[in-house]
């Protein structure tokens, strides 16, 4: 890229039309070819991961809750899978020391009666709580009322 593209790229911002698109070019012409984005792109990725995370969660509790389906009409009974087997066979070394961790961190008061009943929930509800708690935190703000939407 030239010196005359990036005034031009300059001006284009200047002139207000395509701004995103121009700051780019301008960045990339600086640096010598390699795109810098704007600080606010991070925040598009990171609400990417969120949302990606929270959509495998969301499937990962419906897989479970069909898993928990088919075995109860299977076995005549309703049995949901657990919580607490899931992490410990997910996290093997990790699980047995989260109740050594939680009271000395937290409280034992804590322990007994919120996260024992924590890890007897069926995974399903604990997958589509995660899952839906991620989408939430990945999503777009709301746009300010009075403004134009058209970007």
């Amino acid at each position: 890229m030239s010196m005359s593209d990036v005034a031009a790229s300059s001006a284009h911002i200047k002139a207000g039309a395509g701004r995103r698109f121009a700051e780019t070019i301008c960045c990339a012409g600086a640096t010598g070819g390699i795109a810098i984005r704007r600080a606010g792109s991070w925040n598009g990725f990171m609400r990417f991961l969120l949302r990606l995370a929270g959509f495998l969660f969301i499937a990962a509790g419906f897989v479970t809750f069909v898993v928990d389906g088919v075995r109860a009409i299977a076995d005549d009974r309703l049995a949901f899978t657990q919580l607490g087997p899931v992490l410990a066979w997910l996290m093997p070394s990790f699980y047995p020391r989260i109740e050594p961790l939680a009271v000395e961190t937290i409280s034992p008061y804590l322990w007994d009666p919120v996260l024992v009943n924590v890890f007897e929930a069926p995974a399903f509800a604990a997958a589509l709580v995660l899952g839906a708690i991620l989408l939430w935190l990945g999503q777009r703000p709301a746009e300010p009322i009075g403004f134009s939407t058209l970007r």
